[in-house]
């Protein structure tokens, strides 16, 4: 199996919905392949972002040359409230996700 590197930035996200009743939500991103728990990394909290997280937040994947030539891959990003208060099993909860395919991010490197 032959493997490629995926360098992406995780920038920042807009008019998220706002499920923190007092104060300002405090939110990160979980960014996986496949949503498979081995490739999962995640960003910095943004503490007190509201519905406008900002990251700047540069990772590096690992994914299987053939399954991105198959368009076999999912990119999926998770927006994630960090409300360890609540949450006692998980360091947090999920709000909002985006999946698509990597076919697009991999077709000008092939």
């Amino acid at each position: 199996m032959e493997c490629r590197p995926l360098d992406l930035t995780i920038i920042s996200a807009e008019d998220l919905k706002d499920i923190q009743l007092i104060g300002k939500q405090d939110l990160y991103a979980v960014v996986s392949i496949n949503g498979d728990a081995r490739t999962k990394q995640k960003t910095k909290v943004d503490k007190d972002c509201g519905t406008k997280p900002k990251w700047k937040h540069q990772m590096k994947l690992t994914v299987d040359d053939a399954a991105a030539r198959e368009n076999r891959l999912t990119l999926v990003i998770e927006i994630v409230a960090d409300r360890p208060i609540y949450n006692t099993f998980s360091s947090g909860e999920n709000e909002h996700s985006l999946m698509s395919s990597c076919s697009e991010l991999f077709a000008r490197s092939f």
